[in-house]
């Protein structure tokens, strides 16, 4: 079956205009990349019963992770504290601003 040049002319030209924005959403404005980890919660600290200011988490390999945080970032303090008693783990997105670790989402690990 021949495709027909106009067809894969097209395609090549919607991957190329996609590349761009899905790289786009692993960067922050600023232009520090966005990542990941995985753990458990050791220390949450609220600004308000929906918003964490502060979390500390232990990944699998033991090293601490101490994380800010502005606004709602997916799950409530009450809801962290909930993983850090019962040990579920958590995966937290988040980028580095000025040497500080910036939540942007928390899931359920």
């Amino acid at each position: 079956m021949l495709i027909g040049t106009r067809h894969v002319t097209l395609t090549v030209l919607l991957m190329s205009a996609a590349l761009p924005a899905l790289l786009g959403t692993a960067c922050g404005s600023d232009g520090s990349e966005q990542t990941s980890v995985t753990g458990r919660v050791t220390n949450v600290v609220s600004a308000s019963v929906t918003v964490v200011s502060e979390l500390d988490l232990v990944d699998s390999t033991g090293v601490i992770w101490r994380f800010g945080a502005r606004g709602f970032v997916g799950m409530t303090p009450s809801h962290l504290e909930e993983h850090g008693a019962t040990g579920e783990p958590v995966t937290i997105e988040y980028l580095e601003e000025g040497g500080r670790l910036i939540i942007t989402h928390v899931t359920d690990g």
